[in-house]
């Protein structure tokens, strides 16, 4: 195993691990009432929906320093170490193609970074506005919420297409 791949399944254990924890913290902290917190809202959400879960999360003892304490530390590290997962598999599995194919496919992975950290900003802005958030507010962090949802399809997409065309070459040189 070369050098790039062992440090990206490294980063593909450590993010299946900040996932499981995310996963915990929600399920334990930020999901008051059954709600879905902001981060895995696909399709976004609307000012209505958005103070409604405002409000039962400060219902919640705890529920808002949650989300901005743990959950936004590991929220933070989360889309870094999966990122670079997505741009390892991505570039082990393209070293035949050309550099210019490789960056291309790598800015998926750049994007949803990128897009998952203007997310979390937007985020603690609502929750530290709490109920008082503006619709404009909401707008945005809803916006990155899906886009950084729509990169994560990209990249799984790109990762999948490096992958498919080294087995091809594989296939044809064997």
């Amino acid at each position: 195993m070369t050098g790039p791949a062992r440090l990206t399944a490294v980063c593909a254990v450590l993010a299946a691990l900040l996932f499981a924890a995310l996963g915990v913290i929600v399920e334990t902290s930020l999901s008051p009432g059954g709600r879905d917190p902001f981060d895995s809202r696909f399709f976004g959400y609307g000012h209505a929906a958005a103070l409604d879960y405002l409000k039962a999360l400060a219902a919640e003892k705890g529920g808002r320093e949650t989300y901005l304490g743990t959950f936004r530390w590991l929220d933070t590290a989360f889309p870094v170490v999966l990122a670079a997962t997505f741009a390892g598999v991505i570039w082990v599995n393209s070293r035949m193609l050309p550099l210019p194919v490789r960056l291309v496919l790598l800015a998926a992975p750049a994007c949803y970074l990128v897009a998952d950290l203007i997310e979390n900003a937007r985020v603690a802005g609502m929750l530290a506005s709490g109920e008082a958030a503006r619709a404009s507010d909401v707008r945005a962090a809803s916006a990155a919420t899906q886009v950084k949802w729509l990169c994560v399809g990209l990249s799984l997409f790109s990762m999948l297409a490096a992958w498919g065309q080294r087995r091809m070459r594989e296939r044809a040189l064997a």
